[in-house]
């Protein structure tokens, strides 16, 4: 996203890769709320993963029916998919027909 905002021309829709809302509001708005801070806690999950599934088993006092990796592995591949979201507004509101 980042690559494309820097190096790619902004559609006519998008000028200067402002989104066209009443506040001409700007696509890396976005990128720094969700993308960034999104990613900086996976990064730091996968990192140190052996240490996020111990805390995470310690503060579980009740057996559970899937198992905290399971868990895990959902809450990390489901937090990439919503990193995503610039991605969506990019596509819907820039790049769709006139």
């Amino acid at each position: 996203m980042v690559a494309g905002l820097l190096f790619f021309e902004p559609p006519k829709q998008c000028p200067q890769w402002h989104l066209p809302d009443q506040h001409s509001t700007s696509l890396w708005l976005p990128i720094f709320m969700l993308t960034v801070p999104l990613l900086a806690g996976l990064i730091f999950v996968v990192v140190r993963w052996r240490w996020v599934v111990q805390k995470a088993i310690e503060s579980v006092d009740y057996p559970t029916t899937m198992p905290i990796t399971y868990f895990l592995c959902v809450s990390v591949l489901s937090a990439c998919g919503f990193s995503q979201l610039p991605w969506i507004i990019l596509v819907t509101m820039c790049l769709s027909g006139p």
